[in-house]
């Protein structure tokens, strides 16, 4: 009778091992009541990457009046304003670039020269339409967001050097305005720009 029990008892932990290895093989599948009302079982797919930074490179800036100092202002602006906002990094990625094209159109340009402190002082005051379309690409090749900023400014500005040195503050100011303009509007669209980058990642 004892050897009875005791066989019963270990068919009966040879039962439970088994019964155990099958349970651990379906903790990885999702499962579904079919319209039979029986269980079928499904692999799990693996999550989209989450990523949370959006990492570029600003590839390209290109406009018929882009000279350098407009160039260095944008560029500072944009990175010094995106770079703290934990959402884009403009840094070297050779998968995602910004192209940026500028059309500057000249309302009014005034030059006026005028005393002060016994000393010439050159006056300029520019009033313009900036229009700035952008682009983020994947390789160059697939866009994840297309956008265009239009900007209207009338700045002034001078100095007691000449009229080429007050325009110079005059641009300055006006593309660091400008680069925080599209670190505006990228911050705004972020949801759309990062959804769009976890998909293309996860494909």
């Amino acid at each position: 009778m004892q050897y009875i029990i005791v066989l019963v008892s270990i068919l009966f932990m040879i039962l439970l091992i088994t019964l155990d290895k099958t349970s651990n093989q379906n903790d990885d599948k999702d499962y579904y009541i079919n319209d039979a009302s029986t269980i079928s079982f499904k692999e799990k797919t693996s999550p989209r990457p989450e990523i949370k930074v959006v990492n570029f490179d600003i590839y390209q800036l290109k406009g018929d009046r882009l000279n350098n100092i407009k160039r260095r202002s944008f560029r500072e602006a944009l990175i010094r304003s995106l770079n703290g906002s934990g959402k884009y990094k403009v840094s070297y990625n050779p998968n995602i670039k910004i192209v940026v094209s500028f059309n500057e159109k000249i309302i009014k340009l005034k030059k006026r020269i005028l005393d002060k402190r016994g000393r010439d002082f050159y006056r300029v005051e520019k009033k313009v339409i900036v229009t700035l379309k952008y682009a983020l690409l994947r390789d160059s090749k697939k866009s994840y967001f297309l956008d265009k900023i239009d900007y209207r400014a009338n700045i002034n500005a001078g100095s007691y050097s000449n009229y080429n040195d007050a325009l110079f503050k005059i641009d300055q100011r006006l593309y660091s305005i400008i680069g925080q303009k599209l670190s505006n509007n990228l911050l705004a669209n972020y949801k759309t720009v990062i959804e769009r980058v976890r998909d293309s990642s996860y494909r």
